[in-house]
Order: structure tokens, then sequence, then C-alpha cells
């Protein structure tokens, strides 16, 4: 989620490109949107993740999962210093309402069928898709509600922090979907041998 998000905001190019006027981020809210989902995250599969099926559970879950989403967003916005971010009520409640819906949606599938998909790594790939196609969603609705109005007397002259967040962000994503790859291969390779 958070990747998308940077490396979205990453490909917003305000004027004609110049960089004196590019979105530039501060390290601190940046790395608060990071923690922000993880937490948030970790407490919705919490809430969820017991074995008894229970809708408010998964009500719950997707609401912070989404809601989750939307607050590392605009988190991460608070953390561009070189404009003031500017929102339309519209968009943003949209945007938390395609979140919510999505991460519910995901959830819902995941943990009342994740018993019968114990060798079924492609279906825990449909519920991802659900997920980080609601955050997607949630991150392009918002994009287009804000409005950026340039701060008077503070200019980019280094394109650094955008270029280092990016190669940051694609690091991390890289080394997730590694991960996520290699956890999957060994839950399958685990399930052959029983």
């Amino acid at each position: 989620m958070w990747c998308m998000h940077f490396i979205g905001n990453r490909a917003i190019v305000l004027g004609d490109g110049e960089k004196q006027i590019q979105i530039t981020y501060s390290a601190g809210f940046t790395a608060i949107s990071f923690f922000l989902p993880v937490i948030v995250v970790l407490i919705a599969f919490v809430t969820v993740g017991n074995n008894k099926r229970s809708y408010t559970r998964l009500g719950c879950g997707g609401a912070l999962v989404g809601l989750g989403v939307c607050a590392m967003n605009y988190v991460g916005q608070a953390g561009i210093y070189n404009y003031d971010c500017l929102y339309i009520i519209d968009y943003v409640i949209g945007a938390a309402v395609i979140a919510v819906v999505a991460c519910t949606a995901g959830l819902w599938i995941f943990f009342l069928f994740r018993s019968a998909w114990s060798a079924s790594w492609w279906k825990r790939g449909v519920c991802a898709t659900i997920l980080a196609g609601g955050a997607s969603g949630m991150h392009w609705v918002a994009s287009i509600g804000t409005l950026y109005r340039l701060k008077k007397g503070i200019t980019v002259t280094d394109d650094l922090s955008r270029t280092a967040i990016t190669i940051s962000v694609m690091v991390l994503v890289n080394g997730t979907s590694l991960n996520t790859i290699l956890t999957n291969l060994n839950s399958l390779s685990g399930v052959a041998s029983v």
C-alpha cells in the first residue's frame, strides 16, 4: 500500500516538469505513513484472525484496513513540504468508501475460505489483488480530489528526495514480492511433502 502511494505520487508531474516545483517530501511524515498501515493491518488481522466466522469481526477488520489505507495516504500527503494540499471532500469520502469496501471484500473472501485454501496459493493472490485494487483505486480518487498550492519562499533545487524515495520504494516492493513468492513456494512444498 505504502509503496503504491509513493510510486503513484512520483508519477504526478506539476507544471511542465520543472524541477523547482515538483513535490518533495519530509522524512518524518513519510516514516509515519509507512508504519501506520502496518500497525493498522496488524490490528485488523488480529481482530478478524480467529477461526470463528464472525461478520462483525470481518466488517470491523475491513473498515480498519480501509481507513488505515486512507490514513496512510493523507499522512503521506502531509509530508509534502513544498505544497499545501487542499482536499475536495467528495473525493475524500469516495476514496474512503472504495478502500473500506475493497478491503472488507478481500478480507471476507480470505478469512472465510482460508481453511479450504491451504494448497491453493492463487486464491490468496485473488484476495491480494482485491486489496491492492482497493488501495490503488482509493489513491487515485484521492489524487484527483487533491489541489496543490505551492508554498511561497520554498524552492526545490535538488531532485534527490523524490529519486531517493522512488528507489527506496522499489527496493521495498521487490524485497517484499520476493519474500512473498519464497514463502508461498515453501508452503506449497511443505503441503506437497505431507
